[in-house]
């Protein structure tokens, strides 16, 4: 039988998958790599790259939807924990020629993850 979810692509970086890689490799090198035809997925299972999504309302897959969710959550996280270094802190770690973070620009990072995270289905829960 076939899957007729949308699974969401597992992925270190939230919402950057297969597609997204091919194209940052493509417009890098001018050569575009072929895609896979099956990835792995949140909920653990290899499905067709054609069966998954980084739109999180079209995610149908309940396992997907938490594990993106929770991508996003600890995104968020991340970006919460390097506020905590202040503006001068994260100026030093900027690379020359590039501007810093700043806490501000931080703080934005983490409500869009926040925002995305919210997105995404859950499963009613029975009172």
């Amino acid at each position: 039988m076939k899957d007729r979810l949308k699974h969401v692509e597992k992925s270190p970086f939230p919402g950057f998958g297969q597609i997204a890689m091919t194209d940052l490799i493509g417009r890098a090198t001018g050569v575009a790599p072929e895609l896979p035809e099956t990835v792995g997925t949140g909920c653990g299972r290899r499905r067709r790259l054609s069966d998954t999504t980084t739109v999180p309302e079209n995610v149908t897959c309940l396992s997907c939807a938490d594990y993106a969710r929770a991508q996003q959550i600890q995104a968020a996280g991340n970006a919460e924990a390097l506020m905590t270094l202040g503006d001068a802190q994260l100026a030093a770690l900027a690379q020359p020629g590039k501007p810093a973070l700043t806490a501000a620009r931080l703080q934005q990072i983490a409500s869009e993850h926040q925002a995305m995270a919210a997105r995404y289905p859950q499963a009613q829960r029975e009172p």
